[in-house]
């Protein structure tokens, strides 16, 4: 196996093994940016030394008692920890799948494989060190299906047994761990299935009991499918609008925000439909959006999303039953555009992730996917350069042209004419002063 570095950079490479991930990628045909080093020496010293050589620096990652000795250069990051146990052979054996239970020990270049870690990743397949293997750290119940969703690998049978049985020691992990590893599994392009197996291992159910009342419902009265495979299906068609591989994608015309934005639509798509109260149809769609947003956001406070992220989500599945209401009236053109200006103005910059929300929870009406998507396009083409525009009114303008004081009645006036300047091709400073004359008098009229 040829390593991507100078291994003379080192300060000894005796008793130093490269390990894990790294191992794993190498063999995989992957370059991975971090390498994990376990070493027999002072972890402390030896990065001190090797950062001296570097020219660079460490830093002290973790907390006491699991401290991560960080050394970053231009093209790598080197993560130095001791050999754990006894050994070389000892540490392999208390990591948590034989795919990452290899190590390449650099002073000889050979491949240290104590448990056929290349036999099952040349098969696909993950496989736990030991039957302890989730007893010693729960949260490896996620991360192999994390690897299952990163890899397109198997998860092999005696291993999906030993999650079944141990679920819900994942309620042992730390609220920050769960939100790590499950945000890296929403990160991969497909991972509807991977979600759909966790789903089966009762795993998902452990980690989000809001999602096993879904099961209990149909997702019509005459249909047999429930909510919760309603909802993966909804997950599972925004994934393929995401993917610019997929004929049905949406990347002509929404651009890739990052896989942070990627994880947070799947969030809202998957909790979408939580708040929906079994063997009830008679709440309003929108009544029910609000629910589930709130819903929503105290399982993202739980796992110790950010405010930001949190309030995203939200907004999201509080507001992706709008292009709904819009279809409905759609008859009505310029009733249909104001609408989504007011979508626009609510939400702004999140307006397109809110109508891509909304195509994939309504897939299965191709009607209204569709209106959803030339709603999209409406959004690129029209209302963003519009709102580019400088501003034809400010609120200088309404103190010096109506002898307004500042109140309340700035942001109502203004986001009138914000209005128009979105629903017209163009518009003058006088109509806007007219516009705004023509409110004042029918507001006087209305005192009176």
């Amino acid at each position: 196996m040829r390593l991507p570095f100078d291994t003379h950079i080192f300060p000894t490479v005796k008793g130093v093994y490269v390990v894990g991930g790294s191992v794993r990628d190498l063999l995989s045909g992957r370059t991975p940016a971090d390498y994990d080093l376990a070493v027999e020496d002072d972890p402390e010293i030896f990065a001190r030394r090797l950062a001296s050589r570097l020219s660079t620096h460490v830093v002290k990652l973790g907390k006491p008692g699991q401290t991560v000795q960080r050394v970053i250069t231009k093209n790598y990051f080197f993560d130095i920890l001791p050999v754990a146990g006894s050994g070389i052979q000892d540490d392999l054996s208390r990591r948590d799948f034989t795919v990452n239970a290899m190590a390449l020990e650099l002073s000889s270049q050979n491949l240290i494989d104590p448990l056929e870690g290349q036999r099952d990743l040349a098969a696909g397949k993950i496989r736990m060190v030991s039957r302890n293997a989730f007893l010693s750290d729960p949260l490896r119940l996620i991360r192999a299906f994390r690897l299952a969703a990163a890899f397109d690998w198997a998860i092999e049978a005696e291993t999906t047994a030993a999650i079944v049985e141990d679920a819900h020691l994942i309620q042992r992990s730390a609220a920050e761990r769960i939100r790590d590893e499950f945000v890296k599994i929403l990160q991969q392009q497909r991972s509807w299935d991977c979600l759909g197996r966790m789903a089966e291992t009762g795993l998902l159910f452990v980690v989000f009991p809001e999602l096993q009342a879904l099961k209990k419902c149909r997702a019509s009265s005459t249909g047999s499918a429930d909510r919760f495979a309603r909802s993966l299906g909804a997950y599972r068609y925004l994934e393929k609008l995401l993917n610019p591989q997929h004929p049905a994608n949406v990347r002509q015309i929404y651009p890739d925000k990052g896989a942070e934005n990627s994880a947070l639509l799947k969030m809202a798509v998957l909790f979408h439909d939580i708040a929906h109260p079994c063997g009830q149809n008679r709440a309003s769609l929108s009544r029910l959006a609000v629910q589930s947003a709130a819903q929503a956001g105290a399982i993202c406070r739980r796992l110790r999303f950010s405010r930001h992220q949190c309030d995203i989500v939200e907004l999201l599945i509080r507001t992706h039953t709008r292009p709904f209401y819009m279809f409905r009236a759609r008859q009505n053109k310029i009733a249909a555009q104001k609408a989504l200006i007011n979508i626009f103005l609510k939400c702004d910059h999140t307006t397109d992730d809110v109508l891509v929300t909304a195509m994939a929870v309504f897939s299965s009406q191709r009607k209204l996917a569709d209106f959803c998507r030339g709603l999209l396009q409406h959004y690129y083409d029209v209302l963003r350069p519009r709102a580019a525009r400088p501003p034809v009114l400010t609120g200088k303008d309404l103190i010096s042209e109506f002898e307004l004081k500042p109140s309340r009645l700035f942001a109502r006036l203004l986001r009138r004419v914000n209005q128009e300047c979105l629903l017209r091709e163009s518009l003058s400073r006088q109509q806007a002063v007219k516009l705004i004359g023509d409110l004042l008098k029918r507001q006087r009229k209305n005192r009176v």
